[in-house]
C-alpha cells in the first residue's frame, strides 16, 4: 500500500499564484484528518492524496505535504478561505468566493419579506461536462466517507474518486480565478509585499 499518492496534470493555462484545496474527514482539524492537499500553480495541478490509514501514515503524510509553501508562488486563492486556512495554518491571500457570495447578498429575492438569494456553492456556479449527461460527481461531504470505506476495504478506486473531486473543484476554482477582477489586486498586493522584504 502506498503511503501518499501524487497525481500530476499539466494544463493550457498559467496561473499566478496557487489555487489551494483541501479534502478532509470533518470540518474542524480537532475531529478529523486533512486527506488530500490539491494545488493548481502555473500550467500544473499537483494533488497529494494520503493512502496509509494508520497513526504512522498520517505522519508521513504531513510531513510529505509540508513543503508545499516551498514551491508553490503567492498568492494564494480558495474556494473557502478560512477553512482553507485552518486546515494548512497558513493565510490565504484571495477568496474565490467572495465576489460571488457579494452578488447573492446583492439579489433579493422577495422584497416583502427582503430574502436574499443563498450564497451559491462552486459547483452550482460552474457545472462540469460529464454532470450534462447525468453521470455523478461526489461532492466534499462524500469525503469522510469514502475514506472511511478505503481504510476498511484498502480499494484504491476509493481514493481516486476523492482525487478528481478534488481536481475538479480546482479546475472550477481556476474559472472564478479567471472571473474575478481582484484577483489581479491580490496579485500587485502580494509582489509588493515581496518587493518590501527585499528592500526594492
Amino acid at each position: 500500500m502506498p503511503q501518499t499518492i501524487v497525481r500530476e496534470w499539466r494544463v493550457p493555462l498559467l496561473l499566478n499564484g496557487t489555487i489551494i484545496d483541501v479534502e478532509t474527514t470533518s470540518i474542524k482539524p480537532q475531529d478529523g484528518d486533512l486527506v488530500t492537499l490539491g494545488m493548481f500553480y502555473g500550467d500544473k495541478i499537483l494533488i497529494y492524496q494520503r493512502a496509509d490509514p494508520t497513526p504512522e501514515g498520517k505522519t508521513a503524510f504531513v510531513k510529505k505535504i509540508e513543503a508545499w509553501k516551498e514551491f508553490c508562488p503567492r498568492p494564494y486563492f480558495a474556494y473557502n478561505k478560512s477553512f482553507e486556512e485552518m486546515w494548512l495554518a497558513t493565510q490565504i491571500d484571495s477568496d474565490l468566493m467572495e465576489k460571488w457570495k457579494k452578488e447573492a447578498e446583492n439579489h433579493i429575492i422577495d422584497v416583502q419579506t427582503k430574502r436574499r438569494m443563498k450564497w451559491p456553492k462552486v459547483c452550482e456556479l460552474i457545472s462540469l461536462p460529464h454532470q450534462y449527461y447525468g453521470l455523478s460527481d461526489i461532492n466534499g461531504r462524500d469525503v469522510p466517507e469514502l475514506w472511511e470505506k478505503y481504510k476498511k476495504s484498502g480499494d484504491l478506486s476509493l481514493l481516486d474518486k476523492v482525487i478528481y473531486h478534488n481536481l475538479y473543484d480546482l479546475i472550477r476554482e481556476a474559472c472564478l480565478y479567471m472571473w474575478d477582477e481582484t484577483v489581479q489586486d491580490a496579485i500587485i498586493s502580494v509582489l509588493a509585499k515581496e518587493k518590501s522584504k527585499k528592500g526594492i
